[in-house]
C-alpha cells in the first residue's frame, strides 16, 4: 500500500471526519484502504514511519520488486525509476497497462516468482504478452 506508508490509520479516520466524508464512503474507504491495507503491513511487522522519515529517499540492499504500469496516472514509470536506482537488489518491471499492475496476471506471476527466491530475477516474458486493455464508455 504505497499512500499508506504515509499514514496512520488513525490519522486517515481524523482527516475522514475533519472533511465531513460521508459515513458510508468513509466506511468502505476504511476497511478496503485502511483496514486491509494496513493489515498487510500488520502481517509483516512493519511499523509507520516516524515523523519526517518518510520524506528520506531510501537506498537498501534488500531485495525489491518493484511493478509499474506504463500508464498509471497515480504513480507514474518515471517515479518508480527513481525510487528503483536506489536499491542494489532491486527488480523493476514496467506493465503495458495502468494502475494496481500487481493485480494482472503477469504481475502476479512475477510477484510469486519473487516470493518464491528474492534473489533470482524473475521471469519477465509474459511482460512482452501483454497489450492494454481498453475500455470505452458505452
Amino acid at each position: 500500500m504505497h499512500e499508506g506508508a504515509l499514514s496512520t490509520a488513525e490519522q486517515v479516520r481524523a482527516d475522514f471526519a475533519a472533511a465531513d466524508v460521508d459515513p458510508s464512503v468513509a466506511d468502505w474507504a476504511t476497511v478496503h484502504w485502511i483496514d486491509d491495507g494496513l493489515g498487510i503491513c500488520e502481517f509483516w511487522a512493519v511499523t509507520s514511519p516516524t515523523p519526517n522519515t518518510a520524506i528520506t529517499p531510501v537506498t537498501s540492499d534488500v531485495p525489491t520488486l518493484m511493478l509499474v504500469g506504463s500508464f498509471d496516472p497515480a504513480m507514474q514509470p518515471y517515479f518508480s525509476t527513481e525510487a528503483d536506482a536506489r536499491f542494489d537488489n532491486g527488480f523493476y518491471y514496467e506493465l503495458a497497462m495502468g494502475h494496481a499492475s500487481e493485480l494482472s496476471g503477469c504481475g502476479l506471476d512475477l510477484m510469486t516468482q519473487f516470493l518464491a527466491d528474492p534473489t533470482q530475477t524473475p521471469d519477465a516474458s509474459c511482460i512482452d504478452e501483454m497489450t492494454p486493455q481498453w475500455v470505452l464508455p458505452e
